[in-house]
């Protein structure tokens, strides 16, 4: 059981840097580039991309829900909530191990630059260089695009643009 548990939190962490998300409006050419108005916020159920998970198999018995949140300001800082909501099964397994929560809440900072229909994030704390990927705005759907390190395939996530409010009672918690 503590293997899974850490396999979940592994997996948070890299979803988290892999997740990049952002929120707009129906500008497509907005400020900040070709891609469109990245700033707000937004949020993706990522079990609805169970397939880019990896080792998806061995937590999706214990997994509820795997929300990724991403709130970009107009000065160039984001923030990004990521939280797993474990399923009842899981709470009754684990409700024992020092520092178990429901939901499990991870919180990141850092930077933002757009060029064109290019995002560059960079974590507070992280020296890997910016991690850049495509992205698209249409309407209150945010679209990133990445190669898988895996296989080099390209892969698509959509963010949904939310009230800011959804992501704040997450920040509030910490």
């Amino acid at each position: 059981m503590k293997k899974i548990y850490y396999l979940m939190l592994a997996m948070l962490m890299a979803m988290t840097t892999c997740g990049l998300t952002a929120c707009g409006d129906d500008d497509e050419d907005g400020p900040n580039g070709g891609g469109g108005d990245i700033v707000g916020t937004w949020k993706c159920n990522m079990l609805d991309y169970k397939d880019e998970i990896e080792d998806y198999d061995e937590i999706s018995e214990y997994t509820k829900s795997f929300d990724s949140y991403f709130k970009f300001e107009k000065d160039g800082h984001f923030t990004s909530v990521t939280v797993l909501y474990y399923t009842q099964q899981a709470v009754d397994r684990m409700k024992d191990y020092p520092g178990f929560e429901n939901p499990v809440v991870d919180v990141d900072k850092g930077t933002y630059t757009v060029s064109g229909n290019k995002l560059a994030v960079n974590y507070f704390g992280d020296d890997e260089d910016d991690n850049e990927v495509n992205f698209s705005v249409k309407g209150k759907t945010l679209t990133i695009t990445y190669i898988d390190e895996e296989d080099g395939k390209p892969r698509s996530i959509k963010f949904s643009g939310i009230s800011e409010k959804e992501i704040e009672k997450y920040l509030n918690q910490k």
